[in-house]
């Protein structure tokens, strides 16, 4: 089997967006599940809409376009969050953004 270098480099590159957006999914998925179970969410006033709301904006930070996006969402994350899972993304996420956040990604991989 002889393939040329434009057909190997091109297999790499569909490989690494295909591992890429498997992490990024399973980065996303246990967010989802820590911000579910950080809160109560049934005792909260409102808290079907709250935790609707706050899973969309989890979506929103994670799969950020660029990083305005990232800040305005994470801000409005914050204001709208439990304060247990806004300490534990802060502690372990956001200062690792560099590895699972969309718009960085994007940019290694196309790099």
């Amino acid at each position: 089997m002889n393939h040329s270098i434009e057909w190997v480099a091109s297999a790499i590159n569909i490989f690494c967006k295909a591992i890429f957006h498997l992490s990024l999914d399973n980065v996303h998925e246990h967010l989802r599940k820590r911000l579910h179970s950080s809160c109560d969410w049934e005792r909260v006033e409102n808290g079907a809409e709250k935790h609707k709301l706050c899973l969309q904006l989890l979506e929103r930070v994670v799969y950020a376009k660029n990083e305005t996006d990232y800040a305005i969402n994470l801000k409005e994350l914050e204001l709208a969050g439990p304060a247990t899972f806004m300490e534990y993304f802060y502690n372990n996420w956001n200062n690792k953004k560099d590895f699972w956040v969309y718009y960085i990604q994007q940019r290694t991989a196309e790099a």
